[in-house]
C-alpha cells in the first residue's frame, strides 16, 4: 500500500501530507500522522495554507 510510504517519504523530509481519504474500514491517514507528529492537511484546506486566493 502506497500510504506507509507517502508517510515515510513526508516524515523523513518533513513534508506536508495532503489527503482526503476517509475510510471506516482502514486506518486513517491523519491519524498516523498525528501518532508519528507529522503535518497533513486535506485538500480542502490546502489553497489557504498555500495562500492562494481565488
Amino acid at each position: 500500500m502506497a500510504d506507509s510510504w507517502l508517510i515515510a517519504f513526508a516524515k523523513t523530509y518533513h513534508f506536508t501530507v495532503v489527503t482526503d481519504r476517509n475510510s471506516k474500514r482502514r486506518t486513517l491517514i491523519p491519524n498516523v500522522c498525528r501518532a508519528f507528529n507529522i503535518s497533513y492537511t486535506n485538500t480542502f484546506d490546502m489553497p489557504q495554507r498555500l495562500g492562494v486566493k481565488f
